[in-house]
């Protein structure tokens, strides 16, 4: 647990240095990502950690392991963002007149986390209390008067991978080939197909 939460804290320093020195195609973008600062911290592989474990990718199990690996990723960013904001004495520009709506959103990550973790996997359980304390540590700072400073309006995000739709574009030997126009979509599971 605590290496996973170190690795969590380090990315989320680096990619705060990181934001201070990349390039963005517009300068509308650069501004309102210098101002806002939004990192977002994920995962991939999902799958493969599940079969390590030996639980099934559909199941109750599997999506409670997602949820705590993310639960983990959004409180322990928040944290390091809050710790990085008062080392610099910096906050993201339009915190001050979002602190309200800012909070809400930590709180309900916090609620349905909460909500759904009747259950947990044996591999992960000492993770969970970790996570509701870090939680807390966020939200019972805040009064609605004083508050938490936030170097980041947003710190983590988990982007829908693996997903392909027949309108998905996938390489060929083609060329560039939308996935409906491949194979016979009647026809068996499996289908050889040569892609690059």
């Amino acid at each position: 647990s605590e290496g996973y939460l170190s690795t969590i804290r380090l990315l989320t320093v680096a990619m705060n240095i990181l934001l201070d020195f990349v390039e963005f195609p517009t300068e509308k973008i650069t501004e309102v990502t210098r101002n806002c600062r939004p990192i977002g911290i994920g995962f991939a592989n999902l799958g493969g950690l599940l079969m390590s474990l030996g639980i099934p990718y559909d199941s109750d199990e599997g999506r409670y392991v997602a949820s705590m690996l993310m639960s983990a990723i959004t409180a322990q960013a928040y944290v390091t963002s809050s710790d990085l904001a008062v080392s610099l004495d910096r906050e993201f520009e339009y915190l001050e007149k979002n602190k309200n709506e800012m909070y809400n959103v930590i709180e309900k990550h916090y609620d349905r986390f909460n909500r759904i973790f009747t259950y947990w996997s044996p591999a992960f359980r000492n993770l969970r209390e970790i996570i509701i304390a870090t939680f807390k540590s966020i939200l019972y700072d805040y009064d609605g008067n004083t508050y938490r400073k936030f170097l980041n309006s947003q710190a983590s995000v988990l982007a829908p991978t693996g997903c392909l739709t027949k309108n998905s574009i996938v390489s060929t030997e083609h060329g560039l080939v939308r996935l409906g126009n491949l194979g016979d979509i009647n026809g068996n599971k499996w289908q050889d197909k040569s892609f690059l």
